[in-house]
């Protein structure tokens, strides 16, 4: 939906970055999570990216908010 993806040249940039579903971003209600800061497992992660809510096997099987 909207910002950018990981780099697949650069791992070490994606080190501490994280792409989050729409559901979590509605979570920072109007305020553009793009470069907010999260903190997830005791540690701290830039968002680089938003994505499309997205179901697995079926439409009750949610994927993770967080991707690491």
């Amino acid at each position: 939906l909207q910002g950018e993806l990981f780099r697949e040249d650069d791992p070490d940039w994606n080190r501490d970055k994280v792409i989050i579903s729409q559901q979590m971003a509605d979570k920072f209600g109007k305020l553009n999570p793009i470069g907010q800061t999260l903190e997830f497992d005791k540690k701290y992660y830039k968002i680089i990216g938003v994505v499309s809510d997205i179901f697995g096997s079926g439409v009750q099987e949610i994927l993770p908010d967080i991707y690491l």
